[in-house]
């Protein structure tokens, strides 16, 4: 189910614009952290590459 998961993130983040290395990267830490998605115990990296695949879902959103 993992893989479900990341390949759907990873599909929502490409359709907004972002970069597929970037939208690779943040599907996969989501998906380990699915359903919860706090990121409690993530890394600060792991949070920053987060947060910037959320931007590109942002600014395609509006």
């Amino acid at each position: 189910m993992s893989k479900k998961i990341e390949k759907a993130l990873f599909e929502v983040l490409t359709d907004a614009w972002c970069p597929e290395d970037l939208a690779r990267d943040a599907a996969k830490i989501l998906s380990e952290y699915y359903p919860d998605n706090t990121l409690i115990g993530a890394t600060e990296a792991q949070v920053n590459v987060v947060k910037q695949a959320q931007e590109y879902v942002r600014d395609n959103n509006g």
